[in-house]
């Protein structure tokens, strides 16, 4: 059991980071994930700082994206991938477990870039890694 303590340190840091909709940022949203339960920026929303070349698992404080993940903002400079799987890991030899999205908005993950193709990667995603381009 955690101690109340890092629970409440835990939930005040997320409550922190939740956002309404990418403008509502700030000046600091070049280093910042924006990610969302619902498309077009709805939802609840989540502004992360990025930290280049981790995973992270939508676990912990994060669990509210897991396999709820809709809509996300990625910082020019940046490419993201997200994954069917914790861990970042991909187990698919056809693509279909992981998107690569590059700086931009993404309004709505259901029609995305994929790698062979637009999938729906909608209310799929339970890891992600953001790499400097």
């Amino acid at each position: 059991m955690w101690p109340s303590a890092y629970l409440f340190a835990v939930l005040a840091t997320v409550l922190a980071v939740v956002s309404a909709a990418p403008a509502d940022i700030g000046a600091d949203a070049s280093e910042n994930l924006t990610l969302c339960t619902n498309n077009n920026f709805g939802g609840v929303c989540l502004a992360i700082p990025i930290t280049p070349d981790g995973c992270q698992s939508f676990i912990g404080g994060f669990t509210i994206m897991n396999k709820e993940l809709s809509s996300a903002v990625i910082p020019d400079g940046f490419i993201c991938t997200f994954f069917e799987d914790f861990g970042c890991l991909s187990t698919g030899s056809n693509g279909q477990d992981e998107v690569a999205l590059q700086g931009g908005s993404f309004a709505n993950f259901a029609a995305i870039p994929g790698v062979f193709a637009a999938q729906n990667f909608d209310n799929d995603a339970s890891s992600y890694s953001c790499s400097v381009i």
